[in-house]
């Protein structure tokens, strides 16, 4: 189920809160559970069952494997890991496996799986972050299968991240509780996320479909990536809100898996900024434990490369998110190296614009089918195809959605934060700008919502 379900919204959500509020302290993360394994099975009904398994087996192994000695506990931690990612494998790149193994073997059609367990990249990756930490012996394994499965099974996190560490979460369960602060602040980040997706992305994808429809013009092709690089972000922070609106409401604060990436004058910058959760969990558990930065250059550099294979890979069984992580690989190694000297001595104003060139490359890849198709586009993007800068289909789309672009780009700045910090700081009339604001804001999101344009999150697919 999607936040933006006017099911959750009206119904659910409501109903959760009302038994929370009603149900004793010793019952509330059972509650929690299924209420997480509902809103996952409302959407993903036979796979239920795999995250529960999942759950249930990697529980067991955590115990089990602190209970061993060194050398044991690294033999555990590996069978742990193979089958994790077996399962993430198979149900994610099987298909893809199967296809491009046709091209030399005759494989019947019959074999494909049909579909992918919802979430599962973000999940496992949550589990393999506890499992790690319990075999370093920075937490100890959980004895209580309970508080495990909520910070496995938490819906808000389940689907999309943010990926958290188990430390952090389960700190804050015994101040799991509603009071009136958080329960304001929480509905604040969730309708802001709201609007984030059902206005803001969901129109930017129209107008990313209306461009690729008709790639008439250089502008036309620059317009369009422009829209889709704007649209990922909104959907994928307008999720990141919601989810952290609803947990703020239940006293869980998850990470904050944004920071205004689109104002990084680097690319390394722009790393540090977007999907926070994914990149660190990346720094952590493959980067350093590989060697890092510590035993010279050829090693930094191949385990640079590795890192951002592994990320291309995880999002998607698809040559075109390989390639997008080989490109930042690439691009990170080169910036480091050789380019940071010179960037050095470039104004803001320039390296944030170069950054934002390579960005939009980067967001061809991934926004494509197939590299063949990402070479056409960004082909079309540098002139060098034989197309009129701009023509009247490009003219009227630009007209139609300006607004849109210009509404986008601000919001993707600090701007609007300091517009925040600005209101609240008029004590006379704060107590009616605050709520005045969110209720337009709220109002905004049904309206969109009404009017049909609501779609999936883009990073449900992953």
């Amino acid at each position: 189920m999607a936040f933006q379900n006017y099911i959750f919204i009206f119904f659910l959500l409501p109903c959760l809160l009302i038994l929370y509020t009603i149900t004793p302290k010793k019952y509330k993360s059972i509650l929690l559970i299924v209420a997480s394994l509902i809103f996952y099975a409302w959407g993903e009904p036979v796979y239920i069952i795999l995250l529960i398994l999942l759950t249930i087996f990697n529980y067991i192994m955590a115990l089990y494997m602190q209970k061993k000695q060194d050398r044991k506990r690294k033999y555990i931690l590996v069978e742990i890991i193979v089958i994790n990612l077996f399962l993430l494998f198979y149900f994610k790149y099987y298909n893809f496996f199967l296809q491009e193994l046709s091209h030399i073997l005759p494989i019947p059609k019959h074999n494909d799986i049909s579909s992918m367990p919802l979430g599962i990249s973000f999940y496992l990756f949550t589990i393999l972050s506890y499992q790690f930490d319990v075999y370093r012996r920075h937490i100890n394994a959980e004895s209580h299968f309970i508080t495990y499965a909520l910070y496995v099974t938490w819906f808000p996190k389940l689907i999309m991240g943010p990926i958290m560490r188990y430390e952090d979460f389960k700190k804050q369960l015994p101040l799991m509780k509603i009071d009136r602060k958080h329960l304001e602040s929480g509905l604040t980040y969730f309708i802001i996320g709201l609007v984030q997706k059902v206005w803001i992305a969901d129109s930017l994808s129209i107008v990313f479909s209306q461009t690729n429809a008709s790639l008439s013009s250089t502008g036309m092709f620059w317009l369009g990536i422009l829209a889709y690089t704007l649209q990922i972000y909104f959907d994928f922070q307008g999720y990141t809100q919601m989810a952290i609106g609803i947990s703020k409401i239940f006293h869980i604060q998850l990470y904050e898996n944004f920071h205004y990436p689109y104002i990084a004058t680097s690319v390394t910058d722009f790393w540090r900024r977007w999907h926070i959760s994914l990149s660190l969990w990346f720094r952590d558990y493959v980067y350093i434990p590989l060697g890092g930065n510590r035993k010279g250059l050829c090693i930094q550099i191949r385990n640079l490369m590795i890192v951002w294979m592994l990320t291309g890979i995880w999002h998607g069984a698809n040559w075109t998110f390989l390639s997008w992580g080989i490109y930042y690989g690439c691009l990170l190694i080169f910036e480091k190296f050789l380019w940071s000297h010179v960037q050095s001595k470039l104004p803001v104003i320039l390296n944030w614009f170069l950054t934002m060139i390579c960005i939009m490359i980067g967001w061809v890849f991934f926004s494509s089918e197939s590299i063949s198709q990402a070479f056409q586009y960004l082909q079309g993007m540098f002139f060098l195809k034989q197309l009129p800068l701009m023509n009247e289909e490009f003219l009227f789309i630009l007209h139609s959605c300006w607004w849109i672009l210009i509404i986008a780009m601000i919001w993707a700045s600090p701007l609007f934060h300091y517009i925040g910090r600005l209101v609240s700081k008029q004590k006379d009339y704060v107590w009616i700008l605050k709520p005045l604001g969110i209720l337009c804001l709220w109002l905004l999101a049904l309206l969109y919502s009404v009017g049909g344009h609501v779609q999936s999150f883009l990073y449900f697919q992953f």
